[in-house]
């Protein structure tokens, strides 16, 4: 009323809702920890042992596979350039990472460069944002988009590709990889 706008209340609330870091990156649901090794058909890796357990962990299926990603809103030694985007995103889903197609599909700007996480096929990919090319678990290709715009590390792992997203140079990336790949989650 003391406004002046009818069917207009404003109440006070004890504290604003808590958003799960992510949300605005199109990660699927939020879910808990305890659900990861539900959700997929496949046994995601779990988090790198050398980092804190992920701010937040989300489920989305994707034409019948399912994305597992970890995200983090800051890692210690890692640059945040944008106060909305987290430090670190780590998704994993059933596929196959194609050699053939990562040279051949990059934006002017960006670089990639093989390499090998634990014996597995990797590539390092920095420089312009850029679209992902793969084989999904139907054997099609698919095609995924960065959601940070920053530099990204893929491994195939077994039957799953990993991305590795944020502001972080190679060797944190292969660091942080190499951890993980030695985790599988319970």
């Amino acid at each position: 009323e003391r406004l002046g706008l009818p069917g207009v209340s404003i109440a006070p609330i004890a504290s604003t809702p808590v958003v799960p870091v992510g949300t605005n990156l199109l990660l699927g649901t939020p879910i808990t920890f305890a659900e990861v090794s539900d959700t997929p058909s496949y046994r995601p890796l779990a988090p790198p042992a050398t980092l804190d357990a992920p701010d937040s962990i989300w489920s989305l299926n994707r034409g019948g596979y399912q994305q597992v990603s970890y995200v983090w809103q800051r890692v210690d030694g890692l640059a945040t350039p944008d106060s909305d985007l987290p430090s670190l995103l780590i998704s994993q889903f059933q596929g196959t990472l194609n050699s053939g197609l990562m040279g051949k599909l990059l934006a002017p700007g960006t670089s990639v460069s093989a390499l090998e996480i634990n014996g597995q096929l990797a590539f390092w990919i920095e420089g312009a944002p850029h679209v992902l090319f793969y084989e999904d678990a139907r054997g099609e290709f698919s095609e995924d988009t960065v959601r940070m715009a920053q530099n990204v590390l893929l491994w195939q792992s077994n039957d799953r590709i990993v991305r590795l997203e944020g502001a972080l140079n190679r060797e944190q990336a292969e660091h942080i990889a190499e951890a993980m790949t030695r985790n599988v989650a319970p």
